[in-house]
């Protein structure tokens, strides 16, 4: 059984007075059996007519459980359960005999195991090593208590005639036994399918009558002794007594509502929250509780202590006298069909609007760019122009030639020094210095005259 949850027993004695007798002897013991309803565990002697106490040993997060044995002996069973704290102490006349366990432990189907251990009764005897049971499993029983509805905790889809309904489930500690479920039936008739642990479902459900849904807990041994009831009204009429336009604000995770059509014997609102589902019919994840708060009928705002996500939150309008039109998921999937529509064209509206926003930044990149695209850059011709320094230019022999810095594809041989130009004509002269590539240049150079 995959869902049950290993427990562990713990059996601890401590002295509450001194010993009013000498003759103390410590008495070994053999190791208890199961301690099932029937079965005995051998107590060691610590001292004749002394008094002992049994409690816990200062353990956090430790349910205690006392089972009968005789009249002047108790003895205390513990098992772990996360967030129980409880205190318990009992006092006994010690005495060597068998404390025999006339009451099992309360958590029906479930594994224990039993530790103990001994010591003199003074407060600074030291204790013996403990000794341990094999692991026992405590007899099943039918469940003890039936699950409890949400309030008002049913949601009406008039297209398809299916009716949902929702409740808070049992923890596994309380299954009490193998194969658990719950039984759901509509006035003895009419019976749910079981869609998960907090929900089930009617299909081709009657909305022109009202009806009471109950519910029971289920195992293998039966269904337990009493059910839960939730009262569903005529639905025919339902939209006037529903909470209308829901609206989830991611801002600041807070739900807001308008007041139904109906608000005669209003008497308040129901928020309702769950984790997703990965499942197609149930909405809530069944593996956690569904969250909720009843609030009144003024308010018409639930304040989230964290991001919520949308299609999880329901809102129920609650009356006086049981005539709400049940629970309003705000989502595609469960909302109404006009509520829907209405959401939708806001965020289409809301689209609309940031396209026609961006329409202008874009136009204006758009033209930007093309005008980039059209920038032209004019090189000079020098730069794609080379010749071999034995070679004529224009006719003549030049006898010398100035490697010149050349960008480009030319790697720079030299940089032209200026004030060796000749004074008296325009050509300017090189001299040959190596056999790489070198421009040929005659061009006409511009004089320009700068004023002191």
């Amino acid at each position: 059984m995959s869902w049950k949850l290993h427990l562990l027993v713990l059996l601890g004695v401590l002295a509450a007075t001194l010993c009013r007798s000498e003759n103390c002897e410590l008495v070994m013991w053999t190791e208890p059996p199961a301690v099932l309803s029937g079965g005995s565990i051998e107590v060691f002697c610590r001292c004749n007519s002394s008094t002992v106490g049994w409690q816990d040993l200062a353990i956090s997060d430790w349910q205690n459980l006392t089972v009968e044995t005789n009249r002047v002996d108790d003895v205390t069973i513990k098992h772990r359960k996360r967030n129980v704290i409880r205190d318990f102490t009992d006092y006994l006349y010690c005495r060597l005999q068998d404390v025999v366990v006339t009451k099992n432990p309360s958590f029906a189907h479930q594994t224990y195991k039993l530790r103990m251990s001994r010591r003199y009764p003074f407060w600074e005897s030291p204790w013996s090593p403990e000794i341990e049971t094999a692991e026992f499993v405590t007899e099943a029983r039918t469940p003890d208590r039936p699950p409890k509805f949400l309030p008002n905790g049913f949601f009406h889809q008039p297209e398809n005639g299916n009716l949902y309904v929702y409740w808070l489930h049992l923890d596994e500690l309380e299954f009490n036994g193998p194969n658990f479920t719950y039984y759901v039936s509509a006035d003895k008739e009419k019976t749910a399918t079981i869609l998960s642990n907090n929900s089930a479902l009617f299909r081709d459900w009657d909305a022109t009558k009202p009806a009471t849904v109950a519910i029971w807990s289920e195992n293998s041994k039966g269904r337990s002794e009493f059910n839960r009831e939730l009262k569903v009204p005529m639905l025919t009429n339902s939209l006037r007594h529903q909470a209308r336009n829901l609206w989830y604000h991611l801002d600041n995770q807070s739900i807001t509502w308008q007041p139904p059509m109906e608000q005669a014997d209003l008497v308040g609102y129901t928020v309702s929250w769950c984790p997703v589902t990965v499942n197609s019919l149930p909405i809530c994840d069944d593996h956690e509780l569904i969250q909720f708060k009843v609030l009144n009928a003024s308010e018409l705002r639930f304040q989230f202590k964290g991001s919520m996500v949308l299609p999880n939150i329901a809102v129920t309008a609650n009356y006086m006298n049981h005539t709400g039109g049940g629970m309003q998921w705000h989502s595609r999937r469960w909302m109404s069909r006009q509520d829907y529509e209405k959401v939708s064209s806001i965020s289409l509206y809301l689209a609309f609007a940031v396209i026609v926003v961006l329409i202008a930044p874009v136009y204006v990149l758009i033209r930007k760019l093309r005008h980039m695209a059209q920038i032209d850059v004019d090189v000079p011709d020098i730069l794609f122009k080379s010749m071999d320094p034995n070679k004529e230019c224009d006719g003549r022999k030049r006898s010398s030639f100035v490697q010149t810095a050349v960008p480009g594809n030319f790697s720079p041989k030299a940089v032209m020094n200026i004030p060796t130009l000749p004074t008296d004509s325009n050509e300017i002269i090189y001299s040959q210095s190596d056999a790489n590539s070198y421009v040929c240049m005659n061009q006409k150079l511009n004089t320009t005259t700068i004023g002191s």
